[in-house]
């Protein structure tokens, strides 16, 4: 250390301690980054369990859909025979009521 130029080594000693500032510094930037990277793994994997849970969700609720349509159109089906009946059978029952009256 010297202390002819009157600072009794505080140069010396100023480089060193700014190198040390310069390393410390390097490396709270790596642990940053790490960490983001970690923060950005952990949120990637919650968004794939969410994304997963409602694909689940919807295909239960598409297999509860699909039982209901089928059960409408049964209904429909239903209804639409009935129906289809009915239509056949008025016109048959007034040919058959008007053959009774005229022969009657």
């Amino acid at each position: 250390m010297s202390s002819q130029d009157g600072t009794n080594g505080w140069n010396e000693h100023a480089k060193l301690v700014l190198a040390e500032f310069k390393r410390l510094d390097t490396t709270i930037e790596k642990m940053s980054d790490r960490m983001d990277k970690v923060a950005l793994k952990s949120s990637v994997d919650s968004l794939e369990d969410r994304v997963n849970d409602l694909r689940i969700e919807v295909t239960r609720e598409m297999g509860d859909m699909k039982m209901q349509f089928s059960n409408d159109i049964t209904s429909l089906k239903i209804k639409a025979g009935l129906w289809g009946m009915a239509g056949a059978a008025l016109p048959t029952i007034a040919v058959v009521a008007i053959l009774l009256l005229t022969q009657g």
